[in-house]
């Protein structure tokens, strides 16, 4: 006579959770795109989207270099509340040595229809010293601090959000090759 292994009711259970589990994760779900990155590279027009995923994420235009990057809305949302806001921090170099470039934070406005629009606000954290009473930032070229300039043509809002960004390093090229959402 033959034993057949009949499975223990407690691991139907639990696998019937999982796979429901899985149906409904947001990592399952279709992930809002927050924002659009463009470029003019070689004059060749680049985009990348950012999706609300958190994994580090390497960007197509990794190696990339451009004078400009242009930051456009994603995906508009339909909602009765404000979906939260997220922060996309921008990395140059790899995914083991990697630079923050700058932190763009992303918050959602009602447009006149009611639905939500991804709107920015670029965050910069220059890495600076001490030398004797003054602060000096680390990343000079030719004695010039490496900083970001806005070059928008757009105005904020009230809380001080734009509807897409335009910006770039005061010293040359930049390349965006890497983001994570928080």
């Amino acid at each position: 006579m033959r034993a057949i292994a009949q499975p223990c009711p407690r691991h139907v259970v639990c696998g019937v959770l999982l796979v429901w589990s899985l149906a409904i994760s947001p990592v399952c779900a279709d992930t809002p795109v927050l924002m659009v990155l463009e470029s003019l590279i070689d004059g060749q027009r680049l985009t990348a989207e950012v999706a609300a995923d958190p994994a580090p994420t390497p960007s197509p235009t990794r190696g990339k270099p451009a004078l400009k990057w242009t930051i456009r809305a994603g995906d508009t949302l339909k909602a009765t509340a404000r979906p939260a806001a997220r922060a996309v921090e921008l990395f140059s170099g790899t995914a083991t040595q990697s630079v923050l470039v700058c932190r763009v934070i992303v918050n959602y406005f009602q447009n006149r229809d009611g639905a939500w629009v991804p709107h920015f606000r670029l965050e910069e954290e220059p890495l600076v010293t001490r030398q004797g009473k003054r602060w000096v930032p680390l990343s000079t070229i030719r004695g010039v601090p490496t900083l970001i300039v806005l070059t928008s043509s757009t105005l904020p809002n009230p809380e001080g959000f734009f509807p897409s960004l335009e910006f770039g390093l005061t010293t040359g090229l930049l390349s965006i090759d890497l983001w994570i959402v928080r």
